[in-house]
């Protein structure tokens, strides 16, 4: 396989990535655990992931909170990322007790129903922290932001919020319908929701970057975990990337998905 970037998004099968090389087809990937990215034959030059990375022991993160202000109205979509203390959690009961004890704030039952793929991220990255150089993560969102004119304002669950997110896409990957239906057809909708796709192409657009030189962190200079991991939202910025490649947007893959 050549060169590629991946984005993955959570799914009701586990994570859905969408592998996009420098030069050739997309590919679809299913994957059951995160560990499996760092078992592919050839590593991603970059992985971003739409799942906290990174957590505070007892205050909110400032990557959600500036992630927030950036959004606006949508800012709502933003879940506050969990404190560390509640991986270890069994039921979202003990869950709101330990957040309570450890940063004087409940947890809601949004963020803790990703609690587990916010625990397979972190055990990940815990083997060796060095690995969040290649798994960094992002918000589909914040994505879609600063690639377009900004948020976002139709719901993604919405047919007019996945259009106009498939607008975004097509201008910097051009056979981005063809990719996103090819992913329809693969996966039936209770493994992989249609929404799922059209985030993970966002974060793999964002990924290519890497490449040009156009990615950027919220906050600018992240803060750091009890663990050592950067506590960040990665983002692309579209003019960065636009000039980088003289003002073109469309970009890298030259075929459908086989």
């Amino acid at each position: 396989m050549k060169p590629f970037v991946l984005g993955v998004d959570g799914c009701p099968a586990g994570w859905i990535g969408c592998a996009l090389p420098m030069n050739g087809p997309a590919q679809w990937l299913l994957f059951d655990s995160l560990a499996e990215v760092f078992s592919l034959p050839l590593p991603p030059a970059l992985t971003l992931v739409d799942v906290p990375v990174g957590l505070s022991d007892s205050c909110p993160r400032r990557c959600d909170c500036e992630a927030r202000r950036r959004l606006g109205t949508r800012g709502c979509c933003v879940f506050p990322a969990p404190v560390r203390g509640v991986l270890a959690c069994p039921d979202h009961d003990s869950a709101k007790i330990a957040s309570i004890a450890a940063s004087g704030s409940s947890i809601g039952i949004q963020s803790w129903n990703i609690v587990p793929k916010i625990r397979d991220a972190d055990e990940q990255l815990q083997v060796d922290p060095n690995r969040q150089c290649l798994m960094r993560e992002c918000h589909p969102e914040l994505c879609f932001a600063t690639l377009g004119s900004g948020p976002v304002k139709i719901r993604k669950k919405r047919v007019a919020g996945r259009t106009a997110r498939l607008g975004i896409l097509r201008e910097w990957l051009p056979l981005s319908d063809e990719i996103y239906h090819c992913g329809l057809e693969q996966f039936p909708r209770k493994m992989v929701a249609s929404d799922d796709l059209i985030d993970a192409m966002v974060c793999a657009v964002t990924a290519a970057g890497v490449w040009d030189g156009s990615l950027r962190t919220l906050p600018e200079l992240p803060e750091h975990d009890g663990r050592g991991l950067a506590m960040e939202m990665v983002y692309r910025d579209g003019a960065a990337a636009l000039a980088a490649v003289g003002g073109t947007p469309g970009m890298f893959v030259r075929g459908p998905v086989p």
